[in-house]
C-alpha cells in the first residue's frame, strides 16, 4: 500500500512509456480506476524534468526507456530529495529472472507483467 491516507482516487501519477500505443492503452486504464491526475513522459529525461515541477505519488515506468532502464530512472531519481520517496511500479514483459531482480532491488513497490487486465492493475495498486 503506498500510504494508508492515499487512495486511488486522489493518487498523482506519472507515467513514463515510450510507446503512444501502450501510454494510450495504460492511460485508459488509470481512468478507469478513477486516478484523477495523470502525467505521461516517453523517455527518463522527460519524466526527470516532469518531476521538476509534478512530484507524483506514484511513478509506473515501463522497464526499458530509450535513454535508459527503469532502474537506472529510479536511481537518479535518489539525487533530488524531494523524489527519493516516490513509489514505483514497473510494466514489463521482460521474463528474465536476472532482469527482473534489478527492477526488484530498485525498491519498486509492484511489478506488474504485459499483458495485464483491469484487476491486475487493481492489485497493483492498491
Amino acid at each position: 500500500m503506498l500510504n494508508d491516507s492515499i487512495s486511488v482516487h486522489n493518487l498523482g501519477i506519472l507515467l513514463v512509456e515510450p510507446s503512444a500505443v501502450q501510454q494510450k492503452i495504460m492511460l485508459n486504464q488509470l481512468h478507469g480506476q478513477g486516478v484523477p491526475t495523470l502525467e505521461v513522459a516517453a523517455t527518463a529525461e522527460q519524466a526527470l524534468e516532469k518531476m521538476q515541477a509534478f512530484v507524483p505519488d506514484l511513478l509506473i515506468s515501463s522497464l526499458y526507456l530509450p535513454d535508459g532502464d527503469a532502474p537506472a530512472l529510479f536511481a537518479r531519481m535518489q539525487d533530488f530529495p524531494q523524489l527519493a520517496g516516490v513509489a514505483k511500479m514497473v510494466v514489463s514483459s521482460e521474463q528474465k529472472k536476472e532482469n527482473l531482480e534489478a527492477v526488484r532491488q530498485a525498491g519498486v513497490l509492484a511489478l506488474l507483467p504485459k499483458p495485464f487486465d483491469r484487476k491486475d492493475l487493481e492489485r497493483a495498486l492498491a
